[in-house]
């Protein structure tokens, strides 16, 4: 962004740093809004889409499951659904997201069990 972007994304964000809309690690906080829109710029995603789903978790912008959903979807590298298979309870679950290759029609699948998930 050019200088007089981050002005006027400043001034933007001071605005909604008072709104009762905006999710609460963005309220009385437009550094964060700053930091959200500058993340969903560098994603090709709008300065609210951005604040409703990235998320603030230990001091870092995170992008929640369905924006990242959302992205591999806009990216056409995938067709098909998205299919989640769980397994197990508790401390012992585990859930595994399959999805199709576009192009060679490749099934791709990804595993994380619930000791991986805690841990990140």
């Amino acid at each position: 962004m050019r200088p007089d972007d981050w002005e006027h994304v400043g001034r933007v964000a001071n605005a909604l740093a008072k709104s009762d809309l905006v999710p609460d690690a963005y309220k009385n906080k437009p550094a964060n809004i700053m930091i959200a829109a500058a993340k969903g710029q560098a994603i090709g995603i709008d300065p609210i889409t951005a604040m409703e789903s990235i998320h603030v978790i230990k001091g870092r912008p995170s992008m929640s499951a369905q924006l990242m959903i959302a992205l591999a979807k806009r990216s056409g590298v995938f067709i098909g659904p998205l299919v989640f298979d769980t397994t197990g309870t508790g401390a012992s679950l585990s859930v595994t997201a399959r999805w199709r290759l576009a192009g060679i029609n490749q099934e791709v699948a990804e595993t994380v069990d619930m000791a991986t998930a805690t841990k990140a």
